[in-house]
């Protein structure tokens, strides 16, 4: 028998994981729009590492061993 405050606990940990993600996604999306409309001249390689930077903590969130154990 699964204990039920366990999946609760487990499904909290993985809605809180993967807003965490969505939360990067959504800010490098912003910055992505800013780049295309408002980015003032010279600000792409600043912008880019930025983006990367996020890009790249989203999908670290999405590797740990403990997001694999939640899925």
């Amino acid at each position: 028998m699964v204990n039920k405050n366990f999946t609760k606990e487990r499904y909290r940990d993985y809605t809180t994981l993967m807003q965490k993600m969505a939360d990067l996604k959504y800010s490098a999306a912003v910055l992505q729009w800013d780049q295309e409309t408002y980015m003032p001249a010279g600000g792409a390689e600043r912008r880019s590492r930025q983006l990367a930077t996020l890009t790249e903590l989203a999908h670290s969130l999405f590797i740990t061993e403990n997001n694999g154990h939640l899925l």
